[in-house]
């Protein structure tokens, strides 16, 4: 019975490599004592983010290759993603009463609509009839959604080649556009009910304004 399948680990659509593995008992237990001898707690998740990395070859890692994709990729990220979360729950707050980020489908619709505004204003920034601030205004919109949605999958590859991508597209760092995009969703989450609509064009400003400073920060932090 150790060859039992008791668990299929399966890639998300969208992912560089489709396809779909299943872990045997046997399998899984050897690779719960690989991620216990790296201090790494064996649950599902982790389990699961190993095996949709490496497919079938897990047994020819090197463990220190598995050790990064904890150490390295993932915490690298994780203050931004949390501070996201939290804008969300409390702009969710504000417009439900309570705290709950929307539907993973809802998020998926939302993070497709705002990378759509992007490419039109990427196009009009090449035609000269847009501005950097604009495109990097949308930016942070992708990147908010792009962080709520992995809270469902819990996917870095993913994750970091939307955050790679668009921060590229804008000229920015990974960790310049996530800091961009955590103040603008900062200071939207700290503002009332219908801020945005009361006065469009001061809550944009407000937010560039919040974006540019985040980054000037961010900047002199780097270099002090």
């Amino acid at each position: 019975m150790d060859e039992e399948i008791r668990r299929d680990y399966n890639r998300k659509p969208g992912s560089e490599i489709q396809g779909s593995y299943r872990l045997t008992k046997a399998e899984a237990a050897r690779l719960a004592a690989l991620l216990e001898s790296l201090e790494i707690k064996p649950t599902n998740d982790n389990i699961k983010k190993v095996v949709r990395w490496l497919i079938t070859q897990f047994d020819k890692a090197d463990p220190e290759d598995i050790k990064r994709l904890f150490i390295s990729e993932y915490p690298r990220y994780h203050t931004a993603i949390v501070a996201l979360e939290k804008a969300a729950m409390q702009i969710a707050d504000k417009r439900r009463g309570i705290g709950i980020i929307k539907a993973r489908g809802a998020l998926q619709l939302d993070l497709l609509r705002k990378a759509s505004e992007f490419a039109v204003v990427e196009d009009a920034l090449k035609r000269g009839e847009s501005t950097l601030e604009q495109l990097r205004h949308k930016m942070c919109s992708i990147l908010y959604y792009a962080a709520l949605e992995f809270l469902y999958d819990r996917d870095e590859a993913v994750f970091n080649d939307i955050v790679a991508r668009y921060a590229a597209r804008v000229g920015l760092s990974a960790e310049e556009a996530l800091v961009c995009a955590v103040a603008k969703w900062e200071l939207r989450s700290s503002m009332p009910l219908g801020w945005r609509q009361a006065d469009a064009e001061s809550s944009y400003q407000a937010e560039c304004e919040a974006i540019e400073s985040a980054l000037a920060y961010l900047r002199r932090r780097k270099f002090t």
